[in-house]
């Protein structure tokens, strides 16, 4: 243990603290928001909102809450890898940070892919008939995976901007979905009618728990910020205030977003494919705002860009840190001499996730095995989080200190929430064929992931027992 202490403080001396508190903010809101869930949840109707409000309550704030102490009482390099080896141990620290690395790989090429449909948009119907060209997605989604890999590699001084944009971009969204519902509301009248009986649910089908899930994944992501904690100016005190303002801006473009949306728009006018792309295109028409569909086509399509370039930045300081305690090869723990970032780690990540985009492009079979890791990978998201709520009375009691009632609560509510939306993730979509095969497939998809990792730990184990043994 001290030679992997002695050796991680050889490696962080070199980090370059390039984060102010603008930066963690910007970079929070890039990490946690995606608008593409406006338009998930807006399908739903009015009663989305309160289950904004619910996940604002039951999963997020109880999220900043952990974040907040666990990284105020271990503030460097690694974040929930570190909380979770601090409170359980070296095995399930690795399998934490493993899998949340191991989940980005296969999460960032369905988010660029994505972001590759909205881009058409900016075209307009001249540009939509690339949404299914196979060249086009792949030359797109490989030249943001590598621009934001190089920018990061040359230091978070540059990368930060373009996470920077991406957080900008996420409340530009929100500016431009309200601007054009009260021009809407002004002109016609709210298209959708809120009332107190429309804000509860009617019924709890498969579509609404699936809403509900998804929810509690779109507020996911406030934890990733405190990985690249070594490169955050004052990390404690950054960190505590960045979270709550990022907190208030992120609720405020979810739950305004989804009811700017729905005064605008009705519910069947969203298009559950194309979603907030389309939506801005329909918004264009009731509020009579010409060019609004272009340029909200763009300003999805940064936001998106700045999300994965905000998780490149963050996911990549797991296997440098798991690098420098050789649970993996000691060349991802390097730390480039110019620049000082984990380069390796940095490139590793980019080559494999730019594979996984590849398989994912081709043939259908492969289409079809990528799509069922996609929704393995969403189960696995929810795993670390279990750790870290656990993680926060454990490292409480063992300090002497006890856990004080709000963290408390938080850990406990935090934890039961997010083992509901785990589960829940499970049920198989409708319209699904054969859905006991799907829950399987989903489970073995994800043990098979968590074992790999698994297996990788008991591997640099042994071959650390030989070293030492030499």
């Amino acid at each position: 243990m001290s030679r992997q202490i002695a050796a991680q403080d050889r490696a962080q001396a070199t980090l370059r603290r390039s984060l102010g508190l603008r930066d963690v903010v910007l970079l929070i809101v890039a990490l946690v928001v995606a608008p593409r869930w406006l338009a998930t949840a807006a399908q739903l109707g009015p009663v989305s909102l309160l289950f904004w409000v619910a996940g604002l309550l039951l999963f997020f704030l109880p999220c900043c809450v952990a974040v907040r102490e666990l990284a105020r009482r271990l503030p460097g390099e690694g974040g929930i890898y570190r909380w979770t080896q601090a409170a359980f141990g070296d095995s399930h620290g690795f399998v934490v940070g493993w899998t949340y690395w191991v989940t980005n790989m296969f999460y960032l090429p369905s988010v660029l892919l994505l972001a590759a449909s909205w881009s058409l948009y900016v075209g307009g119907s001249a540009w939509l008939s690339l949404a299914d060209d196979t060249a086009f997605n792949l030359t797109f989604a490989l030249a943001v995976i590598w621009l934001a890999t190089l920018l990061n590699i040359i230091g978070l001084e540059r990368a930060k901007w373009l996470n920077n944009v991406g957080g900008a971009a996420n409340w530009l969204v929100l500016i431009l979905v309200a601007a054009a519902a009260a021009i809407a509301l002004a002109r016609l009248g709210a298209a959708t009618q809120f009332t107190a009986r429309s804000l509860l649910p009617v019924q709890f089908d498969s579509s609404t728990i699936g809403v509900f899930a998804a929810i509690a994944f779109a507020y996911a992501g406030v934890e990733a910020s405190a990985i690249a904690g070594d490169e955050i100016r004052d990390v404690a005190r950054t960190l505590s205030k960045a979270i709550w303002i990022a907190g208030a801006l992120i609720a405020v473009v979810y739950a305004g977003g989804t009811l700017a949306l729905l005064v605008a728009l009705e519910p069947q006018q969203i298009d559950p494919v194309a979603g907030m792309a389309s939506s801005f295109y329909a918004l264009e028409t009731r509020a009579a705002c010409p060019g609004l569909g272009v340029v909200g086509a763009v300003v999805l399509t940064a936001s998106q860009i700045g999300n994965v370039s905000g998780w490149i930045t963050s996911t990549a300081r797991l296997p440098f840190v798991a690098g420098i305690d050789r649970h993996l090869p000691a060349a991802f723990g390097r730390v480039h001499r110019r620049w000082g970032t984990p380069y390796v780690a940095l490139l590793v990540q980019a080559v494999l996730s730019s594979a996984v985009l590849c398989a994912a492009l081709t043939g259908s079979s492969i289409r079809e095995a990528f799509q069922q890791l996609l929704d393995a990978t969403m189960v696995l998201a929810f795993l670390p989080l279990l750790y870290m709520f656990a993680a926060l009375p454990v490292l409480a009691a063992r300090d002497g200190a006890g856990v004080g009632p709000r963290d408390g609560v938080a850990a406990a509510v935090g934890f039961a929430v997010t083992a509901l939306a785990l589960a829940l993730a499970l049920i198989p979509p409708d319209g699904t064929e054969h859905p006991a095969l799907f829950v399987t497939k989903t489970v073995v998809g994800s043990g098979v992931l968590v074992g790999v990792g698994v297996v990788q730990y008991r591997r640099s184990r042994r071959r650390d027992g030989i070293r030492a043994a030499e």
